[in-house]
């Protein structure tokens, strides 16, 4: 017994050798750990800190990584907050383009294909709810039109149309160039960039710049859908965006359909819902200035996901039959701004017998800049006459 004692107790004694091979097994297992803290930390800092090169096209060229993580799901995304090396803030400073007011620093590293939140009420997305049901419009020109914008903020207005479109529906997108004098947007760049994304894609040029009514009009010329979307190239439609627009048109084939305009802020790119208590209709003074009237609380839960009726549009964003927009005389070639154009429309419309309806479950997010041709903003929170009589 006292042998066998002896025997198994020395089984376990730690001997030089025994030591020797746990020594190495602990540091095998701190190295193992360290590696992993030190790769988590470097991808981590991978995502705020843009290690970039100059290139002969961009003073400072986006890194993949930054391109994959920045903007997606709506978020918005702070140069002040992120750590960035003296050089590239200096670039960021130059890159801001103050001709359209938008951080096109930041444009250029968000990615083209970045996701957006679903921001639908929940009604919108039920089987009964507007939109849902079969449209007599299987055939769409999305018509997009493009100046000053810088390439990558038009790429992501393509890109949403392409994403979050029913391939059925989509028969063609329509860039149209007002006279963009970037060498990234110029021809064949262009041009060659879209035809590879999509067969789809189509774009017209003019040798002279063209103002907003004759690009309305180039574009329309050249459709060959039944119903024809105007779209803004700073815009990025959401899920869902096309078929209550659709539908309300399927329902009131002489109407002109709008969806609600959401806001992308112009420096951070955060997609910014409009909430029920703050959606508004478009209105004018006398003075042929733009006015937003805000709906009245007691429509708010219906107009979450109904159709409510607007005396003009506002952002030249909508949806309208194309012989119907040919038949009301479309656009005035020689009015030049944005905002007279589309009122102009609008009361033209109205006299036609035609009807502008907002569509709340509709949503399409617009890059906000500083737009002199829009004139003063003027939200009123009073009631129209005829929604009190109603």
């Amino acid at each position: 017994m006292a042998a066998f004692a002896r025997n198994r107790t020395s089984r376990y004694r730690f001997t030089p050798r025994k030591l020797c091979l746990l020594y190495v097994l602990v540091v095998h297992v701190i190295c193992i750990i360290g590696i992993s803290f030190f790769v988590q930390n470097d991808f981590d800092l991978a995502q705020q800190i843009k290690e970039v090169k100059p290139t002969t096209q961009h003073r400072a060229a986006p890194n993949m990584d930054v391109l994959m993580t920045w903007g997606h799901g709506g978020f918005g995304v702070n140069l002040d907050s992120v750590k960035l090396r003296k050089q590239h803030r200096k670039n960021a400073a130059a890159d801001f383009r103050h001709q359209l007011g938008l951080n096109e620093y930041l444009s250029n590293r968000i990615s083209l294909r970045r996701s957006l939140p679903d921001v639908r009420d929940p009604r919108c997305r039920s089987k009964d709810a507007p939109g849902m049901t079969p449209s007599i419009f299987q055939d769409v020109s999305v018509i997009l039109l493009f100046h000053l914008e810088p390439r990558s903020v038009l790429l992501r207005a393509v890109f949403s149309i392409l994403d979050r479109t029913p391939g059925e529906f989509l028969t063609e997108v329509i860039l149209v160039d007002q006279g963009s004098e970037s060498p990234e947007l110029s021809k064949p760049q262009l041009e060659n960039y879209l035809s590879a994304i999509s067969k789809k894609i189509k774009v017209i040029r003019s040798q002279t710049s063209l103002t907003y009514s004759e690009a309305i009009i180039a574009g329309t010329s050249n459709a060959f859908g039944t119903a024809v979307v105007f779209l803004n190239a700073r815009c990025e439609c959401t899920e869902g965006w096309l078929t209550p627009l659709l539908a309300w048109l399927q329902i009131s084939p002489t109407s002109v359909a709008v969806p609600v305009v959401d806001t992308i802020n112009n420096d951070t790119f955060k997609y910014v819902r409009t909430s029920n208590s703050k959606l508004s209709v478009a209105t004018f003074s006398w003075d042929l200035s733009l006015k937003r009237k805000r709906i009245p609380q007691y429509r708010h839960p219906r107009v979450a996901y109904r159709p409510e009726s607007s005396p003009i549009m506002a952002d030249g964003i909508f949806a309208i039959n194309r012989e119907l927009f040919i038949a009301v005389g479309a656009y005035t070639p020689s009015l030049n701004g944005t905002s007279i154009s589309n009122l102009e429309f609008s009361l033209r419309a109205w006299l036609c017998g035609s009807r502008i309806e907002l569509i709340p479950c509709s949503r399409v997010g617009l890059i906000s800049v500083p737009d002199d041709t829009l004139g003063k903003i003027i939200f009123e929170d009073n009631c129209f006459p005829y929604l009190n009589e109603t």
